[in-house]
């Protein structure tokens, strides 16, 4: 078998199968919140609705998308709440879908809106998942530097500034966002940390808190009353399905396959969420590890 790839209160972002969306900290640590990483993020496109994802295709061209019943629930399964440090096969760029097909995978970036130093910071952030040998790999290629010349219709990535909280997409699950006016990824809190977690989950990443090896003891009922309080609030349904559920040990990541409780996109995890009291801080910044998933996945 091929092995792939907080309340105190925090920082939450909801991401999406397809994207990562927040919502904002609230409390005396509220000041120094994103700077330390301390969000949730959901692989679920947004809106993300009370009774769980709301997926609407839709065709620049024709309008909505009726999809078959199978089809649905292809959808379903895969934009929902999933582990960062586990990767599928299925969610990674290919070269045939970058600008070099005959060679590493570059993706380009568009930015819908944005000041300069917001796109400065973004592709200074960004371009830090491509150390320790990830370039060899993968590269990006960015609309507003003069050498890159990116049209928003060729985009793989598409970056928005502003309100609609932090998500993005998962990797080429961006493919199926036709309308090129909408964004693959929305940036509402512009610092390094949020920055790096939502383009880990452009490269095809998700997140660590669902590994199968992970074996947190979640205290169901506490993070369950949590997760109720969100804005939207989450239904018992969506906590368990996002939250609580692990993955089989056929998604662990073959560049790291074992569980990173210090991961960028490692839940901040406070210890009345768990029975043990265990407790998780990420990282905040990109650490060695995560860009070891990143490289074992693009070096299949």
């Amino acid at each position: 078998m091929l092995k792939l790839h907080r309340r105190q209160l925090l920082l939450s972002c909801v991401c999406a199968g397809g994207a990562c969306l927040a919502s904002k900290l609230v409390g005396a640590q509220q000041g120094n919140a994103t700077q330390r990483g301390a969000f949730i993020c959901a692989t679920l496109e947004p809106p993300l609705q009370q009774s769980g994802l709301r997926f609407e295709p839709f065709n620049a061209e024709t309008g909505p998308v009726t999809l078959s019943p199978f089809a649905a629930e292809r959808l379903t399964n895969e934009f929902r709440f999933t582990p960062f440090g586990l990767a599928s096969a299925r969610d990674r760029w290919m070269p045939s879908d970058g600008l070099t097909p005959s060679g590493k995978v570059t993706l380009s970036v568009f930015f819908l809106n944005g000041t300069s130093q917001e796109h400065n910071q973004c592709i200074r952030a960004a371009s830090e998942w491509l150390r320790d040998g990830v370039d060899a790999y993968l590269d990006f290629s960015w609309n507003v530097l003069s050498k890159d010349k990116v049209d928003p219709k060729d985009a793989h990535i598409r970056v928005r500034f502003g309100h609609g909280g932090n998500w993005s997409l998962i990797g080429r699950n961006a493919l199926g966002k036709t309308n090129r006016d909408e964004p693959t990824m929305n940036i509402a809190d512009v610092v390094d940390n949020i920055i790096m977690h939502e383009f880990g989950h452009a490269l095809g990443l998700r997140h660590e808190h669902q590994h199968p090896t992970g074996g947190i003891k979640w205290a169901e009922r506490a993070v369950i009353n949590a997760m109720a309080k969100e804005d939207p609030p989450w239904s018992e349904e969506y906590t368990r399905a996002n939250v609580f559920t692990r993955y089989d040990t056929a998604t662990q990541c073959i560049g790291d396959p074992e569980f990173n409780d210090h991961s960028l996109m490692m839940y901040p995890i406070p210890k009345e969420w768990t029975v043990d009291q265990y407790s998780a801080t990420p990282s905040p910044s990109i650490t060695p590890r995560d860009r070891r998933c990143v490289r074992g996945l693009y070096a299949l």
